[in-house]
């Protein structure tokens, strides 16, 4: 439910080990996200005029908004909503004409 989804969120801000713990594995997210994006641009996959920061940290968010959509809306596959966020972001993202 959406108050025991609260409640996890309220324990990640009041315990420092769980906060800790928590931005560890999102900047780890965060870092192997870049990489692949890193090697996309480098390789000619990704369109060089966008940023490799910003891409990567739209992509984790959007990862994480999925997440968060299927929790709220678990009516919705998971599978559904990561693939048309994909699909979307390669739209926009890809070199290809």
């Amino acid at each position: 439910s959406l108050e025991e989804f609260n409640n996890i969120l309220d324990c990640i801000q009041k315990y420092d080990v769980i906060r800790e713990h928590y931005a560890e594995f999102h900047y780890k997210m965060f870092d192997f996200i870049k990489e692949v994006v890193d090697d996309g641009l480098t390789n000619g996959i990704i369109r060089s005029d966008i940023a490799s920061n910003e891409l990567s940290l739209v992509i984790h968010t959007n990862l994480l908004g999925n997440i968060l959509t299927w929790i709220g809306m678990p009516g919705i596959s998971l599978e559904h909503i990561i693939q048309l966020n994909l699909d979307n972001l390669w739209n926009y993202i890809s070199n290809e004409v």
